[in-house]
């Protein structure tokens, strides 16, 4: 039972300490983005409206007809 307990927490902290890593890089390439001058927009999904973005159904080319 203690084993477990103690194999628990070490992967809880091995979790924790991933994520600040992460965080961290998250960090620094927002530091570095920021020194460019270029604004970051959020980003949005796109949403396209219109015949261009809907997909015909491919008509099959050797058709038969029917005499």
């Amino acid at each position: 039972m203690i084993q477990e307990l103690d194999m628990r927490r070490i992967t809880t902290a091995i979790k924790l300490l991933e994520i600040k890593e992460r965080c961290a890089r998250v960090d620094e390439a927002i530091q570095r983005n920021a020194g460019k001058g270029k604004a970051v927009e959020e980003a949005k999904p796109s949403r396209k409206d219109g015949p261009s973005t809907l997909k015909q159904p491919e008509q099959p080319r050797n058709q038969k007809k029917n005499k």
